[in-house]
């Protein structure tokens, strides 16, 4: 008995033809579920926000005792930032907590009614007063500088220090943490770069955002265009003898 075999040719990138019109489709596949998670992850109406902080920690970051803390509290009167009493969240067990505005205004009165200049209160006082940076950097990816860096930041602002956190990552991961998406909020300019390019800089003063979640921390946002700085630093040493890079930076 004669038998038929039917043989079928298909390609093997499925319903494509090509492996060109194979690699289109899984990158708009991709393209689509990155959005998805964007959406999902930074919501268009969406502000970060800080978390309340215990009377210890409070106290802590101070630079005094839960007792004498809750002390002051119960007999000054202590105004906040905006003019009006500082009015301390008690849960239901009748626990204090704090913002983090509130744990500097109580660190503003504690100042105020301090011998030492710079008992409670620490940082700069003019403009001739040292001024203290810190540098986390590593070739190595992954190695932990964003985190180290915006654990510092926080760490420092939450103990009375004004902050200003420059991120000089393209990656833009430490702006992130800010809650803003940077290819999206900073797509038309605003960041790190701007202050940095050779034709028409702008003064830092201008990239600097002040309006963020975390009392005293403000920061310089990077972006995806921090990438252009590296190539455009190569050409103008070559081709003008320009200050190099590392010279920019440190100015």
């Amino acid at each position: 008995m004669n038998q038929t075999t039917k043989v079928v040719s298909e390609s093997p990138w499925g319903k494509h033809e090509t492996f060109h019109e194979y690699i289109v489709a899984r990158g708009d596949e991709l393209s689509q579920s990155l959005a998805m998670l964007m959406t999902e992850s930074f919501r268009p109406d969406a502000a970060k926000s800080l978390r309340l902080y215990s009377a210890s920690e409070a106290a802590d970051f101070i630079g005094t005792s839960v007792p004498n803390l809750r002390k002051v509290l119960s007999e000054a009167e202590i105004k906040g930032f905006d003019g009006q009493p500082v009015d301390v969240f008690q849960d239901a067990r009748g626990h204090r907590w704090y913002t983090a505005e509130q744990i500097d205004a109580v660190r503003m009165y504690f100042q105020a009614e301090a011998r030492s200049p710079d008992k409670f209160l620490p940082g700069r006082r003019t403009r001739d007063d040292h001024l203290q940076v810190l540098t986390f950097m590593n070739f190595k990816g992954g190695s932990g500088k964003t985190t180290s860096a915006i654990h510092a930041a926080q760490g420092f602002a939450l103990r009375g220090y004004r902050v200003l956190a420059i991120d000089l990552d393209p990656q833009a991961t430490l702006t992130m943490h800010f809650g803003v998406r940077p290819e999206i909020d900073y797509a038309q300019g605003g960041t790190i770069y701007d202050a940095l390019r050779y034709e028409k800089p702008v003064p830092i003063s201008q990239v600097i955002k002040t309006e963020t979640y975390f009392h005293n921390l403000d920061y310089v946002p990077s972006g995806i265009m921090l990438t252009e700085y590296e190539t455009e630093s190569a050409l103008y040493l070559r081709e003008t003898g320009y200050m190099p890079f590392y010279m920019r930076m440190g100015n």
